[in-house]
């Protein structure tokens, strides 16, 4: 996803993500999940305030944001699901 805008904390050392823009749909980010950087990009995992999984890659070098990473609600609930099914199949 190339269109997301990302606004971050102000005077954040890490420019922590606290709302983004995919192309006109406004999100706030409520929990910063997981964060890790290498050399070139630095990541954040985030839940959204519409109870979705974002993973946000900042390139240092480009300066722009992706959205690298998405995963609704509904759908991690499925795979839970389905794993509890099927991880008892067969047995009594």
């Amino acid at each position: 996803m190339n269109d997301v805008k990302v606004d971050c904390v102000e005077g954040s050392h890490n420019a922590e993500p606290k709302r983004l823009t995919l192309r006109e749909r406004s999100v706030l980010v409520v929990d910063i999940l997981d964060r890790w950087n290498d050399k070139e990009k630095q990541y954040f995992k985030v839940m959204g305030e519409d109870d979705c999984t974002y993973l946000l890659c900042f390139d240092k070098n480009m300066q722009i944001w992706e959205v690298t990473m998405f995963e609704r609600r509904e759908e991690i609930q499925e795979q839970i699901e389905h794993a509890f099914r099927h991880s008892f199949r067969g047995k009594v």
